[in-house]
Formats: structure tokens, sequence, C-alpha cells
């Protein structure tokens, strides 16, 4: 693992540490309508998550529209160095699904696959009209080991079809964009991006339980390009003392930090919490203390 990013929601904190911030900590919801921060946000590295838990759980669906969540990203992609923004996509877990049914919505692992894909296509259609210099990472959504497998090849499905609609052909003779220039996704057989960055989402669940985490990565490396970068979400450090799972992805993100800090009683002060933070992050990247785990076939 190469980076690690610190859950944040306090600006004058978020300039030390590789942050990850939440589109929710940008807008604020008044009389009904969506308004994004006018002060740029202090910050170095950095990715911007689309705050799909606290969306979807407490609303039922994304309150950010693919344009609004692509206009935010773009109103503070020269800030600090944004390093990607992920797609807006649907949690699998069973009590999330679970939660979603309760209040009169459909919801399915198959049917959040789905919506996630439909809308990282609006997102890639709107990065590219609103000048989103950064990539925007797909997300695969799944709960079980193949559900991951059978959402790669959604994606790669339904981009596929997606191109047909648009006909253009690119350095491989593929039909894949109109005249708005060439769509490059990491479902390609032939990706047209130099590194494609990918998360794997419904993950933070699963830190005491990192068999099926690498279970998941043992399925779903043989399908992505060779030098794929991978992200999980909110994986922290129970589950990364695992070799067969820190040793094959690129980076990771958590909050936990924070909530550790909390219940411990501990750093009240904003430069106490920001060393906590970044002792939290280097203590994880930095970590030798890694068991290999005894998978059973």
């Amino acid at each position: 693992m190469k980076e690690y990013f610190v859950g944040m929601d306090d600006f004058q904190r978020a300039r030390r540490v590789s942050a990850m911030i939440s589109a929710n900590a940008l807008v604020r919801i008044k009389d009904g309508v969506l308004r994004s921060r006018k002060a740029p946000i202090r910050v170095d590295r950095w990715m911007m998550d689309s705050g799909a838990f606290s969306q979807v759980t407490k609303y039922g669906d994304f309150i950010m529209s693919p344009a609004e969540y692509v206009r935010l990203a773009v109103r503070f992609q020269d800030c600090g160095n944004l390093a990607c923004i992920a797609t807006q996509d649907y949690m699998c877990e069973p009590h999330v699904i679970s939660m979603l049914r309760d209040m009169g919505r459909e919801a399915s692992i198959r049917i959040h696959q789905r919506k996630t894909v439909e809308r990282y296509i609006q997102i890639m259609d709107e990065a590219i009209k609103q000048g989103l210099r950064v990539p925007v990472m797909p997300v695969l959504q799944g709960w079980e080991v193949e559900d991951y497998v059978d959402h790669f090849f959604l994606y790669r499905k339904m981009l596929h079809e997606e191109a047909l609609k648009r006909p253009w052909v690119d350095r491989f003779g593929c039909e894949v964009r109109n005249d708005r220039g060439l769509w490059s996704h990491a479902f390609d057989k032939y990706p047209l991006v130099n590194r494609p960055w990918i998360g794997i989402g419904s993950t933070c669940k699963r830190n005491k339980n990192p068999e099926v985490v690498s279970q998941i990565l043992d399925r779903l490396i043989p399908l992505l390009p060779s030098n794929s970068k991978i992200h999980l979400f909110g994986y922290k450090v129970t589950g990364l003392k695992s070799d067969s799972i820190k040793d094959r992805i690129y980076s990771a993100d958590s909050m936990a930090w924070s909530f550790n800090n909390r219940m411990n009683d501990g750093e009240k002060t904003r430069k106490g919490q920001v060393k906590v933070a970044q002792k939290f992050a280097q203590d994880i990247i930095h970590n030798n203390v890694q068991t290999s785990l005894d998978l059973v076939a």
C-alpha cells in the first residue's frame, strides 16, 4: 500500500495529512436548496468522496445529481493536490439494503450495482462537459465475493453498450465516444488511462473478517489491468495487518482515527488531533506486523 487517506471534515487540519474529504462537508442544505462552500479549502493531497453512505441512508438516494457533484469537484479541484473523485456508488451491505426497503425504496445488490454504473456514466459525461481535470474512480460494489466479479462484468457490458451509442474511433479502432472526446474507463479490454484507480466498496464492515476481502482481491485482480491501483473504502488497522491485502492494494481510507480519539478521551486541540491523525496514517502505511491468512478453499 502506497497511500492512506485520513477522513477529515475540519479544513484547518486537512492540509497536514493526505485527506479523504466527503462531498457532504463541502455543501449545506438550506430551505431545500443545496449550496456549496464558498471559501477555498486548505488541503494538500486529498481525495473527494461522494458522501454516499450518509446521503443514501438518510434520504434514500443521493441529494446531489451527477452534474451537481461534478460541479462541486470542479469548484475545489485547484485546492491542494486533488488525486481523484470517487463515483457516486450505492452500498450493498445487508443492513443498508434492509434499511432502504423499510423506507419504501427498491433495493437489492443487483439494483444498486446497476445504479452505480449508471451514475458513473453520467459523472464521466459531466466530467468532460464541466472540465474536471482529475480521474473519476469507479467503485465495484457487492457483498459476497462473486457479487464483485458480477459487478466488474456489468460495468464492462454497460460501458460497451453506451459506447456503441456514441460513434468515435479511438487509437485501437474502437468506437467509444462522440465529438466531445475519448472516454477512458478502467473496464475496457484496452484501457486508455495510464494506470486505472479502482475502488472496492462495502468493505468497512469487513475489517474483522479480512479473509473475505482477500478472496475478493483473488477474484478481481486477474480481471483488472496489471497496473491497476486498488482502493479499499473505510478499511483500517485490523484488516490491513494482513499482507495478503495490504501488499495488493494501492490505497485505503478511514475515519477510525477520529472515532478512537473521541472514545478514548484523546486530544481536544486541533494541533493535537492533527498529530493523532498523522500517526494513525503513518502507523498503517509502515506497519510491519503483518499476518498471512490461511484461506479455506
